[in-house]
């Protein structure tokens, strides 16, 4: 599909599309930054003007010539609007508004425009149509996003906060950057706050007052857009839950860059975001249930918390000396890291039985659920052994029930086998280790330095430059999920540094089956003979315990 007309975007925007019209250009939206800035600042102008009365301003004083500037400013963009447009006669209007618009934008990003959830109500938000979970959609479409559009610029290069969904509990704050007009990757502000201190990337969140907020973040980004995740306060204070009431009211999200790409400048964004909407429909729920497995790992399931756009459940995890004595046993190197391995598999049931939610620990992400509300790898708070897992929000249900169904850990193997490539013309090579077979059925080069893409469950790999391919099929069982990483050594006794792709998938009767793609990067022709070896297999350990959650207590 080319790039849209101003008369297609008008058309989706005005929602005059047909279903099959609307699909088609959100795709090409997808894949097209250009299409998807322009059309980002078509939306913005318009909900900006619809709303700009409504749009509570901290207006600091203002001399004459200000606003006889902006004033001028205003006369000179509709004048440019006034003339004529292209096959675009009966929609005049939407040019003047969009003149108008960029005019009084700037006027309220002078002003201070104050983020509220109310300007939202009723109006399409970015967060709607952009690739994001359903908990901040859903939220966006009930009220709780605000367009934003303020701006830094230095250097050629332009930083804009479009819009920030406000949840007590995850701030998404959505930005983009561009440079001379033309959208650039995210990753170039990301790999600034890795640079050394005086030089780093920053960002904070503050109260109104300018008191610092503790809280933790992470970033993403779908096709031209970026956003930063803000988790606020750390949950604990000497042991105990703060209670949402210390939340503010009111907080202030700052981003101070200084780097940005190659690139050295100044550009400092500061935006308010109101959060007592959200503060209003949002709960914290006690749960405070132990239990410790028979390893010898012990689980304090403490806290959900239900906010407009996510539900954030609080354990603790801690290893009890039986756990040190086992895998002491296990892994006798003080520092092996094997041994502090351990991860969770629980699943969350409503008052009907049904699945709303699962937990699968390890960091395959293979492993989720497919259709099953898993939206984010846990955060560890802190130093101490308290993780935040976060779900959709849980709708239409009083009573959820935890069920604890197994824990992962690593154990030693002692798996070898020994390949001639050659000889797999002839069919593949098989060991068998504690009733698990392993096959290698292909060893190929990859001369291409194009990208390959690797099918793996739910996701996929992307293997750019030439190297080779070892291709491996295991035959697992109910308990051992993946046996790995795999060494790799030549016919001469060399090492070959190498990277594993896992895809995995269990049956109807339980047992799991694996494909892995073993790829030595870089190597030039297929070894005469290959021996590989792996000492370490991952399982989980069946567990059955329980925890009921009633979401009307507090």
């Amino acid at each position: 599909m080319n790039c849209l007309t101003f008369d297609q975007m008008m058309r989706y925007l005005d929602e005059e599309l047909t279903t099959e019209e609307a699909a088609q250009i959100e795709e090409h939206l997808l894949g097209c930054p250009a299409c998807r800035t322009e059309l980002d600042r078509y939306r913005g102008d318009f909900m900006l003007l619809d709303q700009i009365g409504e749009a509570g301003v901290i207006a600091p004083p203002l001399n004459e010539s200000f606003t006889l500037n902006v004033m001028a400013g205003i006369s000179a963009r509709v004048r440019e609007a006034e003339k004529p447009v292209r096959n675009a006669a009966w929609r005049a209007s939407r040019w003047q508004k969009a003149a108008i618009a960029a005019a009084c934008l700037a006027i309220a990003i002078a002003l201070g425009a104050y983020v509220s959830p109310t300007f939202a109500d009723g109006l399409k938000s970015l967060f709607q149509w952009v690739q994001r979970d359903a908990g901040a959609k859903q939220a966006a479409k009930t009220g709780f996003a605000a367009p934003v559009y303020f701006t830094a610029e230095d250097q050629g290069i332009a930083v804009t906060v479009k819009e920030v969904l406000a949840d007590p509990f995850r701030i998404s704050v959505m930005y983009g950057v561009q440079r001379d007009g033309r959208t650039i990757p995210a990753e170039s502000i990301e790999d600034g706050f890795l640079a050394p201190k005086g030089e780093r990337n920053e960002v904070e969140v503050t109260d109104m007052s300018g008191n610092k907020i503790p809280f933790d973040f992470k970033t993403s980004r779908t096709g031209a857009d970026s956003f930063f995740e803000l988790f606020l306060l750390d949950p604990l204070q000497d042991g105990q839950f703060r209670s949402l009431s210390e939340i503010p009211d009111q907080v202030v999200f700052h981003m101070t860059l200084l780097k940005i790409d190659e690139t050295k400048g100044s550009w400092s964004l500061s935006v308010p975001i109101d959060l007592r909407k959200a503060k209003s429909v949002s709960r914290s729920v006690a749960i405070n249930r132990s239990y410790t497995t028979p390893e010898g790992v012990a689980i304090d399931v403490k806290q959900l918390r239900l906010g407009p756009s996510a539900a954030e459940l609080y354990m603790d995890i801690t290893e009890t000396e039986a756990w040190s004595r086992r895998t002491a046993e296990r892994f006798p190197a003080k520092r092996d890291m094997r041994a502090k391995y351990h991860q969770l598999y629980y699943r969350i049931k409503n008052d009907r039985g049904q699945v709303v939610a699962a937990w699968d620990g390890p960091s395959l992400k293979m492993l989720r659920l497919d259709g099953v509300n898993n939206y984010e790898k846990g955060i560890q708070i802190g130093a101490n052994s308290m993780y935040r897992h976060v779900f959709l929000p849980f709708t239409d249900s009083k009573r959820l029930t935890l069920e604890l169904k197994g824990l992962y850990t690593k154990e030693p193997a002692n798996v070898s086998i020994s390949v001639e490539p050659e000889r797999l013309l002839q069919g593949p090579v098989s060991t068998a280790y504690e009733g698990k077979t392993i096959a290698v059925n292909r060893v190929r080069i990859k001369s291409d330095p194009s990208a390959e893409i690797i099918p793996l469950a739910n996701t996929t790999a992307t293997i750019e430059g030439p190297g080779v391919f070892i291709e491996l099929e295991s035959r697992l069982g109910p308990d051992v999920i993946n046996f790995g990483p795999w060494r790799v050594v030549d016919g001469g006794g060399h090492e070959l540094q190498s990277d594993d792709y896992v895809h995995l998938q269990k049956d109807e009767q339980g047992n799991y089956h694996s494909r892995t793609w073993i790829f030595v990067r870089g190597l030039q022709s297929i070894p005469e003979r290959l021996e590989l070896s792996c000492d370490t297999l991952e399982q989980r350990i069946p567990l059955h315990w329980e925890v009921p959650i009633d979401l009307n207590s507090r």
